[in-house]
């Protein structure tokens, strides 16, 4: 939170130019303070200075400061100064963790705004309340509050403002994973910089590496390494040598990830070397893992081994967890293929007691984030019932005074028990209607928080999901077509690499939605479980074991149990060396087309948990692969979908064909082909159940 907030304010703008009195040191002010004959906007402008000495004053003492010289600069008229406090006002609160008291200044920041009609105060404000939302991780809202300030900086053609907004808007969705929004923002606001303060070294340095990182995390790494060296060169210009270090390591790690393994080597020697000259060692270390990792893609293990000996040894000095954790899971891989097996042995051991380390550190930031998120929800119902309190004592002000008015001007009284009346039932209906509107804002306010929930949820179900790119390492080609019914599924696809195989799964929970989609977590929490933990690697013995834990997850196995919930799966590991695999299958098939002619292999007719015995086998099937054999998992959201001339469902038969009639196409024009016609068949009718299809050409 902290870091967002000080890149916010050094982007912000908030200055006052016009100041007549300049920043002199804290004794000076102070002394300045102290004169009783100081003009008003004098003293205004001083204390506005004063909120910049270093070091801070309490927030206690310069608040009130603040508040009063706000007032004296609204009195005489000078808006900018009164914004330019408001904005140091609101900095304090959010610095001291008052976020939500913040709020409400921003709120009179654009009444002021709208006011004077002033599009560069209507944007500061705007961006305030971004940055209010951002110390709250509502990386959401606040880029929605970027992108309001953005238009009336727009409107005020503010070139200065309108490039540091973009530069927040685009860090925010970097942060967000949405590159693609951050990528035309971070450019806005280097070549704005460069056009209009190009001796402005530290920040294009800034810029130009972001750009360079976002072209990183698209896969552009031509354009990733012509940034990330634009951005040393600025950081070379201002002779610091920490900002330069860090130029090397991001360079480094771009070649990395584009396999260009020597260059990478290069420049983490050069990080590593200039991080020793200015003391930091933590990164220096850091630097020492990627040097291992880099040896470690090249193929060079004795030498990937030499530099984790280097960087695991104990007595070598204190290294951040983070790296530990890293480096201990690289050197279980790296001694375990160097032959070392003790070492391995022991970097498991330190792996495991780093990773504790490391969830416990993750789970607390997500609950002291979920926490502060409640805080934000609770605070801000507190500011709205203050605010209604206020308006409905107004509104009392209002009334007593329109009935004394109307008391005076009544001259008959029958005239005016007649309009008291009228008067009475107007306010009556009013009331009625307010209250109507409250109840229709509560409403949409609770769908809107429970659609934010599953919202959520698909995040939790995607990052739960293997990484396509994964698998495409161990396949000549293969597609993932998955097509969720609602926004989270209970069809989910699974995926684990042993020594001697690669295991993939198709599965179909009950139901689909959010309950589908817990119960996905299951079976996917289930088949690691049995792989990962108990080395259980033939499919049938999977199925066996899943079957029984998820019954006893699910309290299945009591005579009265009312949950009968389980899933269907097709299950295969596939020995990519001799060219075979093994398949086993709850309920669902395996298909293959092999020199055009269709080979089927029926599962087990029993499902996974719910009706099935404890006691349950699974039948397992050998298969000896060929050269260009086409491998089809799927659940039955397909075949199952209703459709065509005549709203009828698709049938597994018609399913089977359509797969027979694409299996000579590449992978890619499989999945466009199974796409086009999944939608055409489907058209206007609603999609029936999650699908999920998966296609492997051996």
């Amino acid at each position: 939170m902290k870091k967002f907030i000080l890149i916010f304010f050094l982007f912000l703008g908030v200055s006052f130019s016009n100041c007549l009195y300049s920043k002199g040191s804290r004794d000076s002010l102070l002394l300045q303070l102290k004169n009783k004959s100081l003009h008003d906007t004098l003293r205004a402008a001083c204390i506005l200075d004063y909120s910049f000495v270093w070091p801070e004053p309490k927030f206690d003492t310069l608040t009130p400061l603040i508040e009063e010289g706000y007032e004296l600069a609204m009195k005489h008229h000078k808006k900018e100064l009164a914004t330019s406090l408001l904005s140091r006002k609101i900095f304090f609160y959010v610095k001291n963790g008052k976020g939500i008291e913040a709020f409400s200044f921003c709120q009179e920041m654009t009444l002021l705004g709208e006011k004077e009609k002033d599009n560069n105060i209507l944007g500061e404000a705007f961006q305030l309340r971004g940055t209010i939302f951002q110390s709250f991780n509502m990386l959401g809202k606040a880029s929605d509050e970027l992108r309001k300030a953005i238009e009336h900086y727009e409107k005020a053609k503010n070139g200065s403002a309108l490039a540091g907004a973009r530069y927040l808007l685009a860090y925010y969705c970097f942060n967000n994973k949405d590159y693609e929004t951050a990528l035309p923002n971070f450019r806005n606001a280097y070549f704005y910089t460069v056009k209009n303060t190009p001796k402005d070294n530290g920040s294009l340095g800034e810029f130009s590496g972001w750009i360079g990182n976002t072209y990183r995390q698209l896969k552009q790494f031509d354009s990733a390494i012509y940034y990330r060296r634009l951005s040393l060169n600025y950081y070379f210009i201002s002779g610091h040598k920490g900002l330069i270090a860090e130029g090397y390591r991001y360079i480094g790690v771009v070649y990395l990830r584009a396999a260009k393994y020597d260059s990478a080597l290069v420049y983490f020697k050069k990080a590593a070397k200039t991080f020793d000259e200015v003391e930091l060692k933590n990164r220096n270390w850091l630097m020492q893992y990627f040097i291992a990792e880099t040896y470690s893609e090249m193929g060079n293990l004795k030498q990937s081994a030499k530099e984790l000996d280097i960087l695991l040894d104990k007595k070598a000095g204190t290294k951040d967890i983070y790296t530990l954790y890293e480096g201990s899971l690289l050197g279980t891989t790296v001694y375990e293929k160097n032959a070392e097996y003790k070492k391995s042995i022991d970097c498991y051991k330190d792996y495991i007691l780093y990773k504790d380390s490391v969830e416990k550190s993750d789970k607390q930031g997500a609950v002291t984030e979920l926490d502060s998120k409640l805080k934000f929800e609770h605070e801000e119902s507190l500011i709205k019932l203050k605010q209604a309190e206020k308006d409905a004592e107004t509104k009392r002000e209002t009334e007593k005074q329109a009935l004394i008015r109307n008391v005076l001007i009544g001259g008959f009284c029958i005239v005016g028990l007649f309009l008291i009346v009228v008067y009475r039932n107007y306010i009556q209906k009013q009331k009625a209607n307010k209250l109507l509107q409250t109840q229709k804002n509560e409403i949409e306010s609770q769908k809107k928080e429970i659609q934010d929930s599953i919202n959520y949820a698909q995040n939790i179900q995607s990052a739960v999901l293997p990484d396509i790119s994964e698998i495409e390492k161990h396949f000549a080609e293969m597609f993932v077509f998955y097509r969720p019914k609602d926004v989270v599924s209970g069809d989910f696809f699974w995926y684990s690499k042993t020594k001697d195989s690669v295991l993939i799964a198709a599965a179909d929970c009950t139901g689909h939605g959010v309950p589908g989609a817990i119960m996905s977590m299951i079976g996917s929490y289930e088949l690691n479980n049995s792989v990962t933990e108990r080395g259980i690697l033939q499919p049938d013995k999977i199925l066996s074991h899943i079957n029984v834990s998820l019954k006893h997850r699910l309290k299945q196995n009591g005579e009265h149990s009312k949950n009968k919930d389980g899933m269907d799966i097709v299950l295969c590991s596939f020995d990519l060396k001799n060219k075979a695999m093994q398949y086993a299958g709850a309920n669902r098939p395996l298909y293959i087309v092999r020199d055009n002619k269709p080979l089927e292999f029926t599962p087990t007719k029993a499902a996974i948990g719910g009706y099935t015995d404890d006691e349950r086998k699974f039948d397992n099937n050998t298969i000896q692969l060929e050269k260009g054999d086409c491998i089809y998992m799927y659940t039955d959201g397909y075949s199952d979908q209703f459709g065509g001339l005549k709203n009828k469902k698709l049938t597994t038969k018609n399913f089977k064909n359509l797969l027979k009639s694409i299996a000579n196409m590449n992978m890619k024009e499989q999945y466009t082909a199974l796409e086009k016609y999944f939608y055409e068949w489907k058209g206007n009718f609603e999609q029936l159940d999650d699908v999920l299809v998966i296609g492997i050409r051996v």
